[in-house]
Protein backbone atom coordinates (compact mmCIF):
# COMPACT_ATOMS: atom_id res chain seq x y z
CA UNK A 1 0.00 0.00 0.00
CA UNK A 2 2.54 2.50 1.08
CA UNK A 3 4.86 1.68 -2.73
CA UNK A 4 1.40 1.76 -4.45
CA UNK A 5 0.82 5.46 -2.66
CA UNK A 6 4.62 6.32 -3.28
CA UNK A 7 4.18 5.41 -6.97
CA UNK A 8 1.29 7.56 -7.17
CA UNK A 9 3.06 10.77 -5.64
CA UNK A 10 5.83 10.80 -7.72
CA UNK A 11 3.21 10.40 -10.95
CA UNK A 12 2.03 13.62 -9.66
CA UNK A 13 4.68 15.18 -8.46
CA UNK A 14 6.52 14.62 -12.22
CA UNK A 15 6.76 17.52 -14.20
CA UNK A 16 4.88 18.01 -17.31
CA UNK A 17 7.01 17.52 -20.17
CA UNK A 18 6.95 17.88 -24.19
CA UNK A 19 4.26 20.47 -24.65
CA UNK A 20 3.64 23.26 -26.82
CA UNK A 21 1.23 25.42 -25.33
CA UNK A 22 -0.84 28.14 -26.84
CA UNK A 23 -4.02 29.38 -25.93
CA UNK A 24 -6.05 31.75 -28.91
CA UNK A 25 -4.62 34.90 -26.98
CA UNK A 26 -1.79 34.46 -29.30
CA UNK A 27 0.72 33.87 -26.36
CA UNK A 28 1.90 30.66 -24.08
CA UNK A 29 -1.33 30.29 -22.16
CA UNK A 30 -2.75 28.36 -19.82
CA UNK A 31 -3.65 24.62 -20.87
CA UNK A 32 -6.84 23.21 -19.26
CA UNK A 33 -5.92 19.39 -19.99
CA UNK A 34 -2.46 18.93 -20.19
CA UNK A 35 -1.55 15.74 -18.76
CA UNK A 36 -3.66 16.43 -15.54
CA UNK A 37 -3.45 14.46 -12.28
CA UNK A 38 -6.59 12.32 -13.15
CA UNK A 39 -4.20 11.37 -16.32
CA UNK A 40 -1.46 10.67 -14.34
CA UNK A 41 -3.12 8.51 -11.90
CA UNK A 42 -5.00 6.59 -15.03
CA UNK A 43 -2.07 5.79 -16.43
CA UNK A 44 -0.72 4.00 -12.61
CA UNK A 45 -4.41 1.98 -12.99
CA UNK A 46 -3.76 0.74 -16.60
CA UNK A 47 -0.84 -1.02 -15.70
CA UNK A 48 1.62 1.74 -17.14
CA UNK A 49 4.44 4.03 -16.10
CA UNK A 50 5.40 6.77 -17.57
CA UNK A 51 7.97 5.48 -19.20
CA UNK A 52 5.72 3.51 -21.01
CA UNK A 53 7.31 0.29 -19.14
CA UNK A 54 4.06 -2.72 -18.18
CA UNK A 55 3.24 -3.06 -15.47
CA UNK A 56 0.99 -5.84 -13.97
CA UNK A 57 -2.65 -4.57 -14.15
CA UNK A 58 -5.29 -5.21 -11.70
CA UNK A 59 -8.63 -6.03 -13.26
CA UNK A 60 -11.22 -2.84 -12.99
CA UNK A 61 -14.63 -2.23 -12.67
CA UNK A 62 -15.95 -0.69 -15.45
CA UNK A 63 -17.43 3.00 -14.94
CA UNK A 64 -19.12 6.11 -16.92
CA UNK A 65 -14.88 6.76 -17.35
CA UNK A 66 -13.84 3.73 -17.90
CA UNK A 67 -15.81 1.76 -20.43
CA UNK A 68 -15.81 -2.25 -20.07
CA UNK A 69 -14.01 -2.78 -23.46
CA UNK A 70 -11.29 -0.27 -22.36
CA UNK A 71 -9.26 -3.08 -21.20
CA UNK A 72 -9.79 -6.11 -23.93
CA UNK A 73 -9.28 -3.07 -26.53
CA UNK A 74 -5.93 -1.96 -25.07
CA UNK A 75 -4.94 -5.80 -24.44
CA UNK A 76 -5.64 -6.44 -28.09
CA UNK A 77 -3.91 -3.74 -29.88
CA UNK A 78 -0.78 -4.31 -27.44
CA UNK A 79 -0.39 -7.82 -28.01
CA UNK A 80 -1.40 -7.73 -31.71
CA UNK A 81 0.57 -4.43 -32.56
CA UNK A 82 3.19 -4.15 -30.09
CA UNK A 83 5.13 -1.70 -32.36
CA UNK A 84 2.42 0.05 -33.47
CA UNK A 85 -0.03 0.99 -30.10
CA UNK A 86 0.95 4.21 -28.33
CA UNK A 87 -1.86 4.48 -25.20
CA UNK A 88 -5.34 4.84 -25.05
CA UNK A 89 -7.69 7.65 -23.64
CA UNK A 90 -11.64 7.71 -23.03
CA UNK A 91 -13.30 10.79 -23.86
CA UNK A 92 -17.29 11.14 -23.17
CA UNK A 93 -17.47 7.07 -23.29
CA UNK A 94 -15.33 6.71 -26.60
CA UNK A 95 -12.20 4.56 -26.05
CA UNK A 96 -10.23 6.63 -28.11
CA UNK A 97 -6.53 4.10 -29.78
CA UNK A 98 -3.76 6.43 -30.44
CA UNK A 99 -1.37 4.19 -32.98
CA UNK A 100 1.76 5.09 -35.20
CA UNK A 101 -0.26 6.02 -38.51
CA UNK A 102 1.76 3.56 -40.38
CA UNK A 103 -0.17 0.86 -38.75
CA UNK A 104 -3.62 2.77 -38.75
CA UNK A 105 -5.50 0.51 -41.39
CA UNK A 106 -4.52 -2.47 -40.14
CA UNK A 107 -5.24 -1.59 -36.60
CA UNK A 108 -8.99 0.04 -37.13
CA UNK A 109 -9.95 -2.83 -39.12
CA UNK A 110 -8.94 -5.20 -36.40
CA UNK A 111 -10.18 -3.38 -33.42
CA UNK A 112 -13.79 -2.68 -35.71
CA UNK A 113 -13.89 -6.54 -36.46
CA UNK A 114 -12.58 -7.84 -33.10
CA UNK A 115 -15.17 -5.22 -30.98
CA UNK A 116 -18.10 -4.50 -33.30
CA UNK A 117 -20.13 -3.10 -30.64
CA UNK A 118 -17.31 -0.91 -28.81
CA UNK A 119 -17.12 2.64 -29.37
CA UNK A 120 -13.96 3.91 -30.25
CA UNK A 121 -12.27 6.53 -32.69
CA UNK A 122 -8.48 6.42 -33.79
CA UNK A 123 -5.55 9.27 -33.91
CA UNK A 124 -2.63 8.85 -35.65
CA UNK A 125 0.33 9.34 -33.72
CA UNK A 126 4.10 10.24 -34.60
CA UNK A 127 6.99 10.19 -33.10
CA UNK A 128 8.38 13.76 -35.66
CA UNK A 129 8.15 16.87 -33.23
CA UNK A 130 8.72 18.19 -36.43
CA UNK A 131 5.83 16.91 -37.82
CA UNK A 132 3.40 17.93 -34.65
CA UNK A 133 5.19 21.45 -34.77
CA UNK A 134 4.52 21.71 -38.46
CA UNK A 135 0.67 21.34 -36.89
CA UNK A 136 1.06 23.39 -34.43
CA UNK A 137 2.05 26.44 -36.65
CA UNK A 138 -0.55 26.06 -39.11
CA UNK A 139 -3.19 25.75 -36.04
CA UNK A 140 -1.33 28.86 -34.85
CA UNK A 141 -1.52 30.59 -38.32
CA UNK A 142 -5.50 29.74 -38.50
CA UNK A 143 -6.17 31.53 -35.16
CA UNK A 144 -3.83 34.53 -36.07
CA UNK A 145 -6.00 35.16 -39.35
CA UNK A 146 -9.45 34.54 -37.41
CA UNK A 147 -9.83 31.46 -39.89
CA UNK A 148 -11.80 29.54 -37.06
CA UNK A 149 -13.24 32.68 -35.00
CA UNK A 150 -14.95 33.40 -38.74
CA UNK A 151 -16.58 30.06 -38.72
CA UNK A 152 -18.33 30.35 -35.24
CA UNK A 153 -15.67 27.75 -33.59
CA UNK A 154 -13.66 29.14 -30.20
CA UNK A 155 -10.32 27.35 -29.80
CA UNK A 156 -9.49 27.88 -26.12
CA UNK A 157 -5.82 26.29 -26.11
CA UNK A 158 -4.03 23.99 -28.21
CA UNK A 159 -0.52 22.18 -28.11
CA UNK A 160 1.12 18.72 -29.10
CA UNK A 161 1.96 15.97 -26.30
CA UNK A 162 4.69 14.26 -27.57
CA UNK A 163 3.72 11.03 -24.82
CA UNK A 164 0.58 10.51 -27.01
CA UNK A 165 2.14 11.70 -30.68
CA UNK A 166 -0.83 14.18 -31.04
CA UNK A 167 -1.75 17.10 -31.11
CA UNK A 168 -4.73 18.38 -28.69
CA UNK A 169 -7.16 21.09 -29.58
CA UNK A 170 -9.26 22.20 -26.96
CA UNK A 171 -12.54 24.43 -27.80
CA UNK A 172 -15.35 25.93 -26.29
CA UNK A 173 -18.29 24.07 -28.75
CA UNK A 174 -18.77 20.58 -28.63
CA UNK A 175 -15.97 18.42 -29.49
CA UNK A 176 -18.76 15.99 -31.25
CA UNK A 177 -19.98 18.97 -33.38
CA UNK A 178 -16.74 20.53 -34.70
CA UNK A 179 -13.77 17.98 -34.76
CA UNK A 180 -14.78 16.73 -37.98
CA UNK A 181 -14.14 19.95 -39.47
CA UNK A 182 -10.55 20.05 -37.40
CA UNK A 183 -9.31 16.85 -38.31
CA UNK A 184 -10.24 17.66 -42.10
CA UNK A 185 -8.22 20.58 -41.82
CA UNK A 186 -5.15 19.21 -39.88
CA UNK A 187 -5.22 15.74 -40.33
CA UNK A 188 -6.26 12.73 -38.35
CA UNK A 189 -3.38 13.23 -35.83
CA UNK A 190 -5.60 15.67 -33.98
CA UNK A 191 -7.15 14.93 -30.82
CA UNK A 192 -10.46 17.83 -29.91
CA UNK A 193 -11.66 18.33 -26.51
CA UNK A 194 -14.39 20.49 -24.89
CA UNK A 195 -16.35 20.44 -21.81
CA UNK A 196 -14.20 17.97 -20.21
CA UNK A 197 -10.59 16.60 -20.64
CA UNK A 198 -10.17 13.15 -21.89
CA UNK A 199 -9.03 10.07 -19.60
CA UNK A 200 -5.38 9.13 -20.28
CA UNK A 201 -4.69 5.27 -20.34
CA UNK A 202 -1.26 4.74 -21.89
Amino acid sequence: MVRARLVVFLLLALPIAGLALRSDTGGLGTWPYTFPSSCRIALAESGLGTSGQARARQPADATPSRPAALDPITDFVRARFPDGFVGMKVDAGTVVVYRLARYGPAVDKAVRERFPAARVRFVDSTTDDAELQARVEQITADGDSGYWRSRGVTIRSYGYDRMYGAVTVDVAEDADVVRARLVGRYGNGLTVQGHAAAACFA
